[in-house]
């Protein structure tokens, strides 16, 4: 396994940061399925990480 360069930062940071850089970039691709952009995907998992800090449990989608 490859060593993260930098371990302090979670998911969410890393998500933001890439999101900041190039919010349009596709960052989740799926067959039938538009492109989720970085934008999109690290706003999904700050309200995830948010309302698991909570104690909210999530629905799934459809």
């Amino acid at each position: 396994m490859r060593e993260s360069p930098n371990p302090s930062h979670d998911l969410a940071t890393l998500l933001g940061d890439r999101a900041a850089q190039a919010p349009d970039a596709p960052a989740l691709l799926a067959p039938g399925r538009e492109p989720l952009t970085a934008a999109a995907l690290a706003a999904f998992v700050r309200a995830t990480a948010a309302a698991l800090a909570a104690g909210v449990a999530l629905t799934p989608r459809p």
